[in-house]
């Protein structure tokens, strides 16, 4: 096996790849559409968006080979990064450069890559775009541009990430590592999560999400303050624990569906109001995950209260949302307040 190749200007290109201060990141849902994409585009079962480092190959985002790093020497991106456009390997047992790899010969077995490098304003290839099959292959013409359009779309992510760093670096005067560089950067994160925060809790649309298992993690202050209701009194329960058992069912269901297929999905959902009457609304319901990895379901309404009407069947096309909790024993349906007027 050939080692791998070294680039032409490497202090200048490790330089550009530790601006983009993605090294180590945990894994990103926008980095990971691309690889779905690029996977099910090109029809293989692995995608990669790899950044090539002094000694390592490290995945930003990996569909289809597990690790999130591998040794430079192994890597076919290295060799990637000094093409001037898409790399192909149609069948790597025949290529001799790479027949001996040990990803070759060994897990997981890779007998077909394509990879489109990630190149910087000033022509500096950090990484690739690259897909990976276990079969001898080729690409069609609307692959090669799909490839090499999803590589322009991550260096446009990456290259948005080097000016933050270069903006910061310049308006204090020290490196990364430094703390007033550290301070500044919690900081900023600090001063971005008190606007989201801020934003949701004086929304007038009603929003929560729900971890996994089903229990509300958040709650914004349009909901309570409908209520007027404490956050901490449906904060860590679930419907089963607020709700009439049937929609308790019916309201699990649809977030079990969502969780599932792993797509956004609007429900028009009951509720048995005071009464025997039924209160019906739409929803979106949407979901996500956290930093660690963990699912979770967001809803968020789409119609007035008003829209939550006392009938036994909803015929408006606008949606809405709604939602029951205990409160002194007893039963209430929450409905945002977005409109004024009837639907």
């Amino acid at each position: 096996m050939n080692p791998s190749p070294i680039y032409h200007d490497e202090k200048a290109r490790l330089e550009a790849l530790r601006e983009c201060a993605v090294l180590d990141t945990p894994p990103e849902e926008v980095f990971d559409e691309v690889t779905s994409f690029a996977a099910d585009i090109c029809r293989t079962p692995i995608a990669l968006i790899t950044l090539v480092d002094k000694d390592r190959q490290w995945f930003k985002s990996a569909l289809g080979i597990g690790g999130r790093e591998m040794p430079r020497q192994v890597s076919f991106c290295a060799n990637a990064i000094k093409q001037p456009d898409l790399f192909v390997v149609p069948d790597t047992a025949l290529d001799r450069q790479f027949a001996e790899n040990p990803i070759v010969v060994g897990e997981p077995k890779v007998r077909f890559y394509a990879g489109a490098p990630l190149v910087t304003p000033d022509g500096l290839a950090l990484g690739t775009v690259c897909v990976m099959d276990r079969e001898p292959r080729t690409l069609k013409a609307m692959q090669r541009r799909a490839l090499r359009m999803l590589s322009r779309h991550v260096m446009a992510l990456l290259q948005l990430r080097r000016k933050d760093r270069r903006a910061t670096v310049a308006r204090f005067g020290v490196g990364e590592e430094s703390a007033p560089y550290r301070e500044a950067q919690a900081g900023a994160l600090r001063d971005s999560e008190s606007r989201f925060n801020a934003f949701m809790r004086k929304s007038p649309a009603v929003a929560w999400m729900k971890d996994g298992e089903g229990r509300y993690v958040y709650v914004n202050e349009t909901l309570t303050t409908f209520y007027q209701t404490p956050a901490d009194q449906v904060l860590g329960r679930t419907d089963g624990e607020l709700l009439p058992a049937p929609a308790a069912r019916q309201l699990r269901e649809n977030d079990q569906r969502v969780l599932s297929s792993g797509q956004p999905v609007q429900f028009t959902e009951h509720i048995p109001a005071p009464g025997g009457e039924v209160r019906s609304w739409r929803v979106w319901k949407f979901p996500f995950k956290d930093l660690a990895g963990k699912q979770h379901v967001g809803d968020w309404p789409l119609t007035s209260p008003n829209g939550c009407r006392r009938r036994k069947r909803f015929t408006s096309r606008r949606s809405g949302i709604a939602v029951w909790w205990r409160k002194r024993g007893m039963r209430f349906l929450l409905c945002p307040p977005m409109r004024s007027s009837p639907p």
